[in-house]
């Protein structure tokens, strides 16, 4: 499976910031919103969300993004929490807020100083008082890191994305898949085979050919006859 690198993403714009804000923004679109929701991104200012997905109640799911490529210093947790502010503040009907950052939180809290995530989930308690305060709502707050975007990226329906942001083609986790299932096939049937004496080795491989033999004229003959009755039908 493919590994990120976020420093190879393309520049968007001029800018490997909107690059990720676009990405994010798409898989964000591709991953949450059903049939029935209506998404639209936002451009410049854009009220604390890059993009919104408004569901059948009118009630909004949002998401912001920063392109941090290490945890956020102070200045930088500021900026978050400006953006969070701002998207309840100017979305009263917000029940739901993701954050997506290209890292994955460290949890490594000392006596004298706060992990990143032990900042997170201080600053989700600051903000749903806020949103209570403000519009009388209980907003759900969730994180997209390193591993929820790459879990996403992989699937099968967004590796096209992977291709466009990163100039690479992208093994999706079912060529990943697929690729250990051979190659377990493989060592498996090595081992059998190294243990079989080699006059039975010699009659196991000539029965495994018969029966492979036996089994695709058993599939082109069904194939054929379901053809026959495809075109019969017109």
């Amino acid at each position: 499976m493919n590994n990120v690198n976020w420093t190879n993403i393309i520049s968007w714009n001029s800018s490997q910031y909107n690059a990720f804000e676009q990405l994010v923004c798409m898989l964000f679109e591709n991953e949450i919103k059903t049939e029935k929701d209506f998404f639209y991104k936002k451009g410049i200012p854009d009220g604390g969300l890059e993009a919104c997905i408004r569901l059948e109640d009118n009630s909004l799911i949002g998401i912001q993004a920063k392109w941090f490529l290490n945890a956020p210093q102070d200045n930088q947790w500021q900026q978050i929490d400006k953006s969070m502010c701002n998207a309840i503040s100017n979305h009263y009907n917000l029940i739901k807020c993701y954050l997506a950052m290209p890292i994955d939180m460290p949890d490594g809290s000392t006596v004298e100083k706060k992990s990143c995530k032990q900042k997170w989930d201080d600053y989700i308690i600051k903000w749903k008082e806020y949103s209570k305060e403000k519009n009388n709502r209980d907003i759900e707050f969730i994180y997209w890191g390193d591993y929820e975007i790459n879990k996403y990226l992989f699937q099968e329906k967004n590796r096209h994305l992977y291709n466009a942001f990163f100039n690479k083609p992208c093994i999706s986790l079912v060529e990943h898949n697929n690729d250990l299932i051979e190659n377990n096939y493989s060592n498996i049937f090595s081992k059998i085979k190294g243990s079989i004496p080699p006059a039975l080795s010699f009659i196991s491989i000539n029965l495994f050919l018969f029966f492979l033999f036996i089994s695709i004229n058993i599939n082109l003959f069904s194939f054929s006859k379901d053809s026959k009755a495809s075109l019969a039908l017109f």
